[in-house]
């Protein structure tokens, strides 16, 4: 099956890459997989007779565009220079992050959109409460750090805001179907491949320089394989998924999620006070997060 040849030589190179010295060989090992992913995509747009076939358009969009932010880096990389911590390349990052988290989204099946609009306010109060948790115990966790300072790293909690988003939106899918499918799966460990290296970058990112580490790129690397295996692993029929009565109907891990998301701000707050960081300095991210979570709790409860 296609699927298995691109999941065994995906692997391979991943683990090419990894033994691999920094240089062009290693880029170019990179940028193989990236296109041979992005290629998938492709493939499986052509190839997709359902509904889901606008999925694969936003996916091959979306990967892309981190390609060109890769190529921007590797550019910067092979001059000599230093990447900042906001630079072009974030700009398709950012785009790239986006039109993924509406192609996962606005994924559908035969019986139509998978998730309904329960399920993605769900996951965006979930988001909005690791953006939070990740600006505070992560991103600003220098008291001194400026107001100025910290409008430069904002670039680093939308990537692990959109990533808490896909997160919940996999886990989503698993309460919804409650399969393990090879989709599932792939997805599933291509998604925390992808918030594990997001979050080991940006965990350190006031002291040390983005995309250089070999670990990181693997994990990026890996994360794109297992998309690629999502797309040409072509389903005989449809999951079934677990009948929803009622919007209103919470279990017991949707409730326990969303009670620790609205209880963040809370927290965050007390944190910071503990640390005596003056409240102007971050006084405007908690009544800008916790006004979202309000208006997209009170969202979700209108859900008929």
């Amino acid at each position: 099956m296609l699927w298995t040849r691109f999941l065994g030589l995906g692997a391979l190179a991943v683990a090419v890459y990894a033994l691999t010295p920094p240089g062009i060989p290693q880029d170019a090992i990179y940028a193989i997989v990236l296109l041979a992913t992005v290629a998938a995509f492709v493939y499986r747009y052509f190839r997709e007779p359902g509904p889901d076939k606008r999925t694969w358009k936003y996916m091959a969009v979306g990967v892309g565009s981190w390609g060109i932010g890769d190529a921007l880096i590797a550019m910067v990389h092979v001059g000599g220079g230093r990447v900042s911590t906001f630079s072009s390349s974030d700009i398709f990052y950012l785009f790239g992050y986006l039109v993924i988290a509406v192609g996962f989204a606005r994924a559908a099946d035969e019986n139509g959109l998978v998730f309904g609009i329960e399920e993605l306010l769900e996951c965006l109060v979930v988001a909005v409460g690791v953006g939070l948790a990740t600006w505070v115990f992560v991103i600003s966790d220098d008291a001194a750090l400026s107001f100025p300072s910290a409008l430069e790293l904002w670039p680093a909690t939308v990537y692990l805001t959109i990533d808490a988003f896909l997160l919940t939106l996999v886990g989503s899918l698993y309460l919804l179907t409650r399969s393990t499918t090879v989709p599932f799966l792939a997805a599933t460990a291509g998604v925390v491949f992808l918030v594990s290296a997001d979050f080991a970058s940006y965990a350190a990112v006031t002291t040390s320089e983005l995309y250089r580490s070999t670990l990181l790129n693997t994990l990026w690397l890996a994360a794109y394989v297992c998309f690629g295996v999502i797309a040409l692993h072509i389903p005989e029929r449809a999951v079934s998924r677990v009948d929803r009565s009622s919007p209103f109907k919470f279990g017991r891990v949707r409730f326990l999620g969303l009670t620790v998301a609205v209880a963040v701000t809370p927290l965050a707050m007390a944190v910071q006070l503990a640390r005596g960081i003056p409240v102007q300095q971050w006084g405007w991210v908690i009544v800008g997060s916790s006004a979202l979570v309000i208006a997209l709790v009170g969202c979700r409860m209108r859900v008929s």
